[in-house]
């Protein structure tokens, strides 16, 4: 009895600290909606250069879309003329972080990380798909369904699919329904699931847990690297994760290496990545 209800109280103590930074990201998540349509962004996509692989990864840093959900996004961008360098770029920056966790990763890690996290997602972004255009000159793409993304017929409208019922609405509507309606439905399981796991790591590990147990910072984020890549949790839930993390000992290195390697991969994302873009494309992304 006594764990459970620290556990209740940590919880609410960490959701009640993030949730203010939390709404207003979805409110940004919305006025990037309607401020940044698709065919706008396909624009900026379509040369094979720095400078098309340096957009590309610019762009995708405020996108809120999870691993999962950049999935077809990126897909469609390669289809619609995007080069394989500017798609990796896309694909490798835009889950790492967003408006909504830089705000909450301000919140509950401080002002540093929250700078630290896009800038990182830039540099990795833009390297992957500068190394993509480079070593990997296949242009030919290969087909897929949604049964190969995270989107299923219940998901189409989450993860970023778009599907042909769509109706033109109003920018105010979007806006809003977007940023507290889909968006929210995208993230809210995810995001639960990481304010649990915090939640249960802050009381069931003891505060000198890492510093007892991994004492050496490398091997601490070589540990914590290794257990990132399989992992599915989107940007804003691995914010709380990693918030807790630190609390138990875990060095600021390796707490950054959790937040950029978390949601960057999964096994989703890599088996896709390996089907449209190739096992040459798939393991310059991985390897980011």
């Amino acid at each position: 009895m006594e764990y459970l209800n620290q556990f209740i109280i940590d919880f609410i103590e960490i959701l009640n600290e993030m949730s203010p930074y939390l709404m207003l990201g979805f409110l940004f998540a919305g006025i990037l909606k309607v401020a940044f349509p698709q065919r706008y962004i396909d624009k900026y996509l379509g040369q094979k250069n720095s400078k098309s692989v340096f957009n590309a990864s610019l762009i995708g840093i405020p996108l809120p879309l999870c691993s999962c959900g950049v999935i077809p996004t990126g897909i469609s961008f390669y289809k619609s003329g995007a080069t394989k360098g500017s798609s990796v770029s896309f694909l490798i920056s835009t889950p790492q972080t967003g408006v909504d966790s830089i705000l909450v990763t301000y919140s509950l890690l401080g002002l540093p990380f929250a700078i630290i996290r896009p800038f990182i997602a830039l540099a990795t972004g833009f390297l992957g798909g500068i190394l993509t255009n480079k070593i990997d000159d296949s242009d030919k793409i290969a087909t897929i369904k949604d049964s190969d993304t995270c989107c299923t017929s219940e998901e189409k409208n989450n993860c970023g699919c778009e599907t042909n019922n769509t109706k033109q609405k109003s920018k105010l509507y979007t806006l809003f329904h977007y940023a507290f309606v889909e968006f929210l439905q995208d993230i809210s399981k995810w995001l639960i699931i990481g304010l649990v796991l915090a939640a249960v790591i802050s009381v069931l590990i003891p505060d000198d847990f890492f510093s007892s147990f991994i004492g050496n910072d490398l091997i601490g984020m070589f540990v914590i690297l290794i257990a990132s890549i399989p992992l599915y949790i989107c940007a804003t839930s691995s914010v709380p994760v990693a918030a807790v993390l630190m609390m138990k000992g875990l060095s600021p290195g390796a707490v950054l290496v959790f937040l950029m390697a978390g949601p960057a991969t999964n096994a989703a994302t890599i088996t896709v990545l390996n089907k449209v873009l190739g096992k040459k494309t798939m393991w310059h992304t991985f390897y980011q």
